[in-house]
Parts: C-alpha cells; sequence; structure tokens
C-alpha cells in the first residue's frame, strides 16, 4: 500500500459510506455477517463463505488501521515520552501484545485498550527504573492505592502526568466497559494498577 492510498484512506470525508457500512457491519452479531453452513454446500458455496469472511477481516484491518492512527495521536497528546527522554516510545511494538493475544476480529477495542494499558505499564515502568526515587515512588505507590489523584501534588511533573495518564485511562476503560455491559470493574482495575 502506497503513501497515497494510505492517504486516501484516511481521508475520513471521502470514504465515510466505507465507514458507516463498516461500523453496520461491526453492530451484527456474526450469525448475520456469514453465509449460513449447510451440509449440501459445494466448493462455489464454500469459496463464497471464505470471501465473505476474507473480506470481512479485511475491513476489520482496515478499520483497526484507522483506530491505531487514532492511538499514535493519543499517545502523542499524553507527551509521556517526551517528558521521560529515557522513556521507551514503542507504540507499535505494544501493539503486538494485543493484536496476538486478542486475535478475534472484532475485539478491536479490547485491542486498543489493552495497547494503552500495555503502554503505561512501560512508562511507570520506566519511571520505577531509571527516574523515580525512593521517596518518588513511594508517594507514587501510596497515590495509586488510595486512587486520588488530589494526592500526587508534590511530586514531580513526569510523576504527575504519568500516574494522570494511568488514572484517566483506567477510567475511561471502565466507563465504557460500564456502558456495554453495566458492570462497573474500576474496583478490579484499581487493584491490577
Amino acid at each position: 500500500m502506497g503513501p497515497h492510498s494510505l492517504s486516501s484512506l484516511l481521508n475520513y470525508h471521502s470514504h465515510t459510506c466505507f465507514l458507516e457500512e463498516l461500523f453496520f457491519l461491526l453492530s451484527l452479531p456474526h450469525h448475520h455477517l456469514f453465509p449460513p453452513h449447510h451440509p449440501k454446500n459445494t466448493k462455489k458455496h464454500l469459496i463464497v463463505d471464505a470471501l465473505s469472511i476474507f473480506v470481512f477481516v479485511r475491513g476489520m484491518h482496515v478499520y483497526e488501521l484507522i483506530t491505531l492512527i487514532f492511538f499514535y495521536r493519543w499517545w502523542e497528546e499524553l507527551g509521556l515520552w517526551q517528558d521521560l527522554n529515557l522513556a521507551r516510545n514503542q507504540p507499535l511494538k505494544w501493539y503486538i501484545v494485543p493484536m496476538v493475544s486478542l486475535a478475534n476480529p472484532t475485539m478491536s477495542q479490547q485491542r486498543i485498550d489493552l495497547t494503552k494499558t500495555v503502554s503505561l505499564i512501560y512508562i511507570i515502568d520506566d519511571i520505577f527504573d531509571i527516574y523515580g526515587t525512593l521517596e518518588e515512588l513511594t508517594l507514587l505507590t501510596e497515590a495509586v492505592n488510595k486512587w486520588d489523584i488530589s494526592t500526587i501534588e508534590q511530586l514531580p511533573y513526569y510523576v504527575k502526568s504519568s500516574f494522570k495518564a494511568v488514572f484517566d485511562t483506567t477510567n475511561e476503560i471502565a466507563h465504557r466497559v460500564y456502558e456495554k455491559h453495566g458492570f462497573n470493574p474500576i474496583k478490579s482495575l484499581r487493584k491490577s494498577v
């Protein structure tokens, strides 16, 4: 895929119909997306089934590409890698873990959420390994245990911005889970942080 085709793919206005159709397809359950399998299927029917699945998965990959671009924007706007000049800045590498572990094509949002989580784990690990003093790390650990953003005022800017990113991302994921499933996982997510 050349640079012109990628830029044209990302031009939202020229692909509004495609995106609307893709979002409609993603809202359907699996049994509405693919032709039914019958014992009397011929090779032709199997090829049609395979092509339908291929087109669906390809559409998911295009959607995922667009979503990853929004992840890069999120990552750039956080600016954590700029505040911590020795911190790892490898968003594509961080996406590999969710891509492999959540291979189901319909789990795109979960892959993006897990990519955000993995990126923040790397940043916090860098703070603990490279940047933080024992006193700062103790205060950061207490702030995480209390789960209160106001407890980080005495910390340096890079620790504040990192904790705020963890706090906001965790609450964002919890809110999304609550809207979709009616369950608020914030206590479980706080324990995992």
